[in-house]
């Protein structure tokens, strides 16, 4: 999670959105690349409470093996909300 800890936000909750990871294929080949699981973070700034998505990945590895390193691979939506529904 060090990626997230480079934008400018405190993000207070993360929350697992996918019951599991789901694999990452090369398009042109369907060679597994990784796994990729997407998580929702609550955050905070001057004007209000918004969660954003972020998608992390494991590289891998081969044999069914994976990294052990978590990686943001990419982020989503992001979600303006009430500061009240993050208590």
């Amino acid at each position: 999670l060090s990626e997230i800890k480079k934008w400018n936000k405190d993000f207070f909750k993360v929350a697992i959105t996918w019951d599991k990871w789901q694999p990452l294929r090369d398009e042109a080949t369907q060679q597994i690349l990784g796994r990729i699981i997407e998580v929702a973070c609550a955050a905070s700034n001057r004007v209000g409470c918004m969660y954003q998505y972020f998608y992390f990945i494991q590289d891998h590895l081969g044999g069914g093996k994976y990294s052990q390193t978590v990686r943001r691979q990419a982020f989503g939506s992001r979600v303006s909300l009430s500061c009240k529904n993050l208590k």
